[in-house]
Protein backbone atom coordinates (compact mmCIF):
# COMPACT_ATOMS: atom_id res chain seq x y z
CA UNK A 1 0.00 0.00 0.00
CA UNK A 2 2.85 2.41 0.81
CA UNK A 3 4.48 1.54 -2.51
CA UNK A 4 1.31 2.51 -4.41
CA UNK A 5 1.14 5.84 -2.58
CA UNK A 6 4.82 6.60 -3.26
CA UNK A 7 4.44 5.56 -6.90
CA UNK A 8 1.35 7.79 -7.22
CA UNK A 9 3.24 10.75 -5.72
CA UNK A 10 6.18 10.14 -8.05
CA UNK A 11 3.87 10.09 -11.08
CA UNK A 12 2.18 13.30 -9.88
CA UNK A 13 5.55 15.05 -9.45
CA UNK A 14 6.64 13.94 -12.94
CA UNK A 15 3.39 15.12 -14.54
CA UNK A 16 3.62 18.54 -12.86
CA UNK A 17 7.32 18.89 -13.69
CA UNK A 18 6.92 17.88 -17.33
CA UNK A 19 3.95 20.20 -17.70
CA UNK A 20 6.19 23.18 -16.87
CA UNK A 21 8.91 22.35 -19.37
CA UNK A 22 8.73 23.65 -22.92
CA UNK A 23 9.84 20.83 -25.22
CA UNK A 24 9.58 22.89 -28.41
CA UNK A 25 12.88 23.47 -30.21
CA UNK A 26 14.87 26.61 -29.33
CA UNK A 27 14.08 29.71 -31.37
CA UNK A 28 16.57 30.52 -34.11
CA UNK A 29 14.99 33.81 -35.21
CA UNK A 30 13.68 36.71 -33.18
CA UNK A 31 9.91 37.22 -33.50
CA UNK A 32 9.25 40.52 -35.31
CA UNK A 33 7.03 41.81 -32.49
CA UNK A 34 9.37 40.88 -29.62
CA UNK A 35 9.46 43.19 -26.59
CA UNK A 36 11.06 42.15 -23.30
CA UNK A 37 10.72 44.36 -20.24
CA UNK A 38 11.82 43.86 -16.68
CA UNK A 39 11.45 46.04 -13.64
CA UNK A 40 11.68 45.77 -9.88
CA UNK A 41 8.51 45.43 -7.84
CA UNK A 42 8.15 45.73 -4.10
CA UNK A 43 5.65 45.12 -1.39
CA UNK A 44 6.05 48.46 0.36
CA UNK A 45 8.35 50.81 -1.57
CA UNK A 46 9.31 54.17 -0.13
CA UNK A 47 7.52 56.89 -2.07
CA UNK A 48 10.84 58.35 -3.22
CA UNK A 49 12.31 55.07 -4.45
CA UNK A 50 13.82 55.25 -7.92
CA UNK A 51 11.87 53.35 -10.55
CA UNK A 52 13.87 51.36 -13.07
CA UNK A 53 12.88 49.55 -16.24
CA UNK A 54 14.88 47.81 -18.90
CA UNK A 55 13.31 47.22 -22.30
CA UNK A 56 14.58 45.21 -25.29
CA UNK A 57 12.90 44.89 -28.69
CA UNK A 58 13.09 43.01 -31.99
CA UNK A 59 14.97 45.93 -33.59
CA UNK A 60 17.93 44.96 -31.37
CA UNK A 61 17.48 48.08 -29.23
CA UNK A 62 17.75 48.27 -25.48
CA UNK A 63 16.83 50.98 -23.02
CA UNK A 64 17.45 51.44 -19.29
CA UNK A 65 15.18 54.04 -17.72
CA UNK A 66 15.67 55.28 -14.17
CA UNK A 67 13.31 57.84 -12.68
CA UNK A 68 12.04 59.38 -9.47
CA UNK A 69 9.34 62.05 -9.52
CA UNK A 70 10.00 64.21 -12.60
CA UNK A 71 13.68 63.33 -12.75
CA UNK A 72 14.66 60.60 -15.18
CA UNK A 73 17.70 59.29 -16.97
CA UNK A 74 17.55 57.12 -20.06
CA UNK A 75 20.33 54.97 -21.47
CA UNK A 76 19.90 53.66 -25.03
CA UNK A 77 22.02 50.83 -26.37
CA UNK A 78 22.06 48.04 -28.93
CA UNK A 79 21.83 44.31 -28.33
CA UNK A 80 22.63 41.36 -30.53
CA UNK A 81 20.25 38.83 -31.99
CA UNK A 82 22.12 36.02 -30.23
CA UNK A 83 21.72 37.76 -26.84
CA UNK A 84 17.96 38.10 -27.26
CA UNK A 85 17.64 34.53 -28.53
CA UNK A 86 19.60 33.37 -25.47
CA UNK A 87 17.16 35.23 -23.19
CA UNK A 88 14.07 33.84 -24.94
CA UNK A 89 15.43 30.27 -25.08
CA UNK A 90 16.44 30.45 -21.40
CA UNK A 91 12.91 31.62 -20.58
CA UNK A 92 11.47 28.70 -22.58
CA UNK A 93 13.86 26.19 -20.98
CA UNK A 94 13.05 27.47 -17.49
CA UNK A 95 9.27 27.26 -17.95
CA UNK A 96 8.67 31.02 -17.93
CA UNK A 97 5.67 30.79 -20.27
CA UNK A 98 3.87 28.40 -17.91
CA UNK A 99 4.70 30.25 -14.66
CA UNK A 100 1.91 31.87 -12.65
CA UNK A 101 1.60 35.62 -13.18
CA UNK A 102 2.01 36.55 -9.49
CA UNK A 103 4.37 34.63 -7.23
CA UNK A 104 4.47 36.23 -3.80
CA UNK A 105 5.70 35.02 -0.43
CA UNK A 106 2.82 36.13 1.86
CA UNK A 107 5.04 35.92 4.94
CA UNK A 108 7.07 38.97 3.89
CA UNK A 109 5.35 42.34 3.65
CA UNK A 110 8.08 44.79 2.73
CA UNK A 111 10.35 42.80 0.44
CA UNK A 112 11.02 43.23 -3.21
CA UNK A 113 11.27 41.32 -6.42
CA UNK A 114 11.14 41.61 -10.18
CA UNK A 115 8.64 41.47 -13.00
CA UNK A 116 9.45 40.21 -16.48
CA UNK A 117 7.11 40.79 -19.41
CA UNK A 118 7.74 39.09 -22.74
CA UNK A 119 5.57 39.97 -25.73
CA UNK A 120 6.08 37.87 -28.85
CA UNK A 121 4.00 36.30 -31.57
CA UNK A 122 1.04 38.42 -30.53
CA UNK A 123 0.99 37.09 -26.95
CA UNK A 124 2.05 38.81 -23.73
CA UNK A 125 3.33 36.84 -20.73
CA UNK A 126 3.97 38.70 -17.47
CA UNK A 127 5.50 37.10 -14.37
CA UNK A 128 6.23 38.77 -11.03
CA UNK A 129 8.28 37.09 -8.32
CA UNK A 130 8.23 38.91 -4.99
CA UNK A 131 9.90 38.12 -1.67
CA UNK A 132 11.70 34.93 -2.57
CA UNK A 133 14.38 33.49 -4.82
CA UNK A 134 13.40 31.30 -7.72
CA UNK A 135 16.37 30.02 -9.72
CA UNK A 136 14.46 29.53 -12.98
CA UNK A 137 13.22 33.14 -12.85
CA UNK A 138 16.48 34.61 -11.55
CA UNK A 139 18.50 33.08 -14.40
CA UNK A 140 16.45 35.13 -16.88
CA UNK A 141 16.88 38.32 -14.81
CA UNK A 142 20.66 37.74 -14.62
CA UNK A 143 20.91 37.46 -18.41
CA UNK A 144 18.90 40.66 -18.93
CA UNK A 145 20.91 42.45 -16.25
CA UNK A 146 24.23 41.38 -17.77
CA UNK A 147 23.31 42.74 -21.20
CA UNK A 148 22.13 46.06 -19.76
CA UNK A 149 25.15 46.50 -17.47
CA UNK A 150 27.67 45.62 -20.19
CA UNK A 151 26.18 48.31 -22.47
CA UNK A 152 25.53 51.12 -19.96
CA UNK A 153 27.89 50.53 -17.06
CA UNK A 154 24.89 51.20 -14.82
CA UNK A 155 23.98 48.48 -12.37
CA UNK A 156 20.29 47.70 -12.43
CA UNK A 157 20.29 47.53 -8.63
CA UNK A 158 21.89 50.96 -8.11
CA UNK A 159 19.75 53.98 -7.44
CA UNK A 160 19.42 56.76 -9.98
CA UNK A 161 22.57 58.86 -10.39
CA UNK A 162 21.18 62.27 -9.49
CA UNK A 163 24.29 64.46 -9.63
CA UNK A 164 23.32 66.48 -12.72
CA UNK A 165 19.58 65.84 -12.48
CA UNK A 166 19.32 67.39 -9.02
CA UNK A 167 21.26 70.48 -10.12
CA UNK A 168 18.74 71.00 -12.95
CA UNK A 169 15.73 70.25 -10.73
CA UNK A 170 14.99 73.87 -9.74
CA UNK A 171 14.80 74.93 -13.40
CA UNK A 172 12.69 71.92 -14.32
CA UNK A 173 10.23 72.44 -11.48
CA UNK A 174 10.05 76.26 -11.50
CA UNK A 175 6.54 76.25 -12.99
CA UNK A 176 5.47 73.15 -11.06
CA UNK A 177 6.17 74.38 -7.52
CA UNK A 178 3.24 72.55 -6.00
CA UNK A 179 3.46 69.51 -8.26
CA UNK A 180 3.62 66.29 -6.24
CA UNK A 181 6.24 64.76 -8.58
CA UNK A 182 8.55 67.73 -8.07
CA UNK A 183 8.15 67.48 -4.29
CA UNK A 184 9.07 63.80 -4.42
CA UNK A 185 12.10 64.60 -6.57
CA UNK A 186 13.15 67.43 -4.24
CA UNK A 187 12.87 65.13 -1.24
CA UNK A 188 14.91 62.51 -3.06
CA UNK A 189 17.63 65.04 -3.93
CA UNK A 190 17.72 66.26 -0.31
CA UNK A 191 17.94 62.68 0.94
CA UNK A 192 20.72 61.89 -1.55
CA UNK A 193 22.62 65.03 -0.49
CA UNK A 194 22.57 66.50 -4.02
Amino acid sequence: MHKEILLGLLVLVLVVTLGCIDFSPPLTEIPQDLVIEYAPVCGFCPIDAANQRVIFNANLEGKLIQSVGVISKEYNFSVTESELLDVINTAKKNGFFSMNENNVNPNVVDGGGNRITIFMNGVEKKVSVINYDWDNFNEIIEKLNKISYERTGVSYYNNLDLAKACVDLNTLCADLNKDFSCNIARDYCSYAGK
